[in-house]
């Protein structure tokens, strides 16, 4: 029997080894950390993707894999990598690291200076408002929109409103000493890494005012004090960024409640808006919240009104052609024939 199972964020549980009938087991690309449980790590397990010659790998060292790293058929351990996720697996080079189980292709940087070469990269650091980023002379300390503390680690990224567009790299997370994360009413897109949730010292996040799709990452709503979670014994990750489909002012909700997100009616898989006009093209100027949502509602009925109202007109138009050119042809044959008996 096959079978292939794909998992979130967590840990791999010991359970999945007392299935008699599991054969396959595969996990790598996925964001699991910890071990993979021992008595998963059979002679037999994932034999079919290894050949024949890999079921017995413990009477096999020729092939490279031996009891100790038996495991690796399942996916590569904590800091280490491949480009299958699995055996043969290879360390991370120097000043990288790999979190997870299964690291695919390539490790994350540990190393600050380029950890921000990739956030640069990755976010167009070339068209950003004004910068000093890599300038000659220049400290990483003293970029724009950059604190540290005494000793010289980032504790600050401030970038609202800086011209960042493309993606967030995870090896943001990597930054262990960082607090404060200000990415807001930029044009980044993508997904949010969950990767963030390793920057432990993380207190503000703020992401939201881009095009940033899909959910929250669960993990990263879990950690205690970040925007607000667990202030009040809640943890949500409405506390990060409003869920797609929905909107607020500030793009998030407050743990005291004065703000909550609101439905959009757009649909949008874009987390973090503050309005819902955002992401819909349509602008009502010197309007309230409420206003926005009601008028949003209403463009969405006359769009809808003369969208119906033009395949109508397009419909009859088409009929109305073709009638005439049915005509038009049985009036000719009707001429040929007539043509012919004369000549008859």
């Amino acid at each position: 029997m096959f079978t292939y199972l794909l998992f979130g964020s967590s840990q791999i549980p010991a359970a999945f080894a007392d299935i008699p009938s599991l054969k396959d087991f595969y996990v790598d690309g996925n964001k699991f950390t910890g071990e993979i449980p021992p008595d998963l790590c059979t002679p037999v397990m994932n034999a079919d993707f290894f050949q024949d010659q890999f079921v017995n790998v413990v009477d096999n060292p020729a092939a490279g894999l031996t009891p100790e790293n038996v495991c690796d058929k399942i996916a590569c351990p904590v800091n280490t990598f491949s480009l299958e996720g699995m055996f043969p697996c290879k360390p991370c080079p120097d000043h990288q690291t790999m979190p997870y189980l299964g690291g695919e292709e390539y490790c994350l940087h540990k190393d600050t200076t380029e950890i921000l070469k990739t956030f640069y990269s990755l976010t167009n650091g070339q068209h950003w408002n004004i910068n000093n980023w890599f300038h000659e002379n220049v400290d990483f300390c003293q970029f724009s929109g950059l604190e540290c503390n005494v000793e010289g680690h980032i504790v600050s990224i401030q970038l609202s409103d800086f011209g960042l567009s493309g993606t967030i790299p995870p090896d943001l997370g990597m930054l262990e000493h960082l607090t404060t994360l200000d990415l807001s009413d930029n044009e980044i897109t993508g997904p949010l890494p969950s990767d963030l949730r390793f920057a432990a010292e993380l207190q503000t996040l703020d992401i939201t005012g881009n095009q940033i799709r899909g959910p929250v990452p669960p993990l990263l709503c879990k950690l205690p004090g970040l925007d607000g979670n667990g202030d009040t014994g809640e943890f949500t990750c409405h506390f990060l960024a409003c869920p797609p489909g929905t909107a607020s002012p500030i793009g998030r909700e407050l743990p005291d409640g004065s703000i909550k997100c609101m439905p959009c009616h757009n649909g949008a898989n874009i987390m973090g808006l503050k309005d819902c006009k955002q992401y819909h093209p349509p602008v009502y100027a010197h309007s309230t919240w409420e206003q926005n949502i009601a008028a949003e509602r209403t463009f969405g009925i006359i769009l809808l009104s003369v969208t119906s109202i033009v395949i109508v007109i397009g419909v009859l138009i088409f009929v109305l052609k073709k009638l005439k050119r049915r005509t038009q042809t049985r009036g000719h044959v009707q001429v040929s024939q007539n043509d012919t008996n004369s000549v008859i």
